[in-house]
């Protein structure tokens, strides 16, 4: 297992980005869920540190742990590694389609 990036103060959580993307939120939504800022998440992703309270409340919100999101390798189960392929094979496919149904109202 990897390393715990923090302290009792606040820490690291080199997994929220794969934790998000697992879960299908962008930055805006994990925000309004987790009660932080769109600022903090971004700070987060970026590998800055956070304090406890937004990394707590950010496991909440994932509906995983501290721990989790404050490992270097984040602990996922077979069906966590699929739901996490297709949730960014649907972050790449979404504005394909979003494009597509742009260019059909064009045409």
């Amino acid at each position: 297992m990897g390393r715990i990036r923090g302290s009792l103060d606040g820490g690291q959580t080199p997994s929220l980005h794969t934790w998000r993307v697992l879960r299908a939120l962008n930055r805006a939504e994990l925000a309004r869920l987790a009660g932080v800022g769109q600022s903090t998440i971004g700070r987060a992703e970026l590998g800055r540190a956070v304090g406890f309270a937004s990394i707590r409340q950010l496991a909440k919100a994932l509906n995983t742990t501290t721990e989790h999101l404050m490992r270097d390798d984040p602990v996922r189960t077979p069906e966590d590694l699929e739901a996490l392929a297709l949730a960014e094979r649907e972050m790449v496919l979404e504005p394909l389609r979003q494009r597509a149904r742009a260019l059909s109202t064009v045409a």
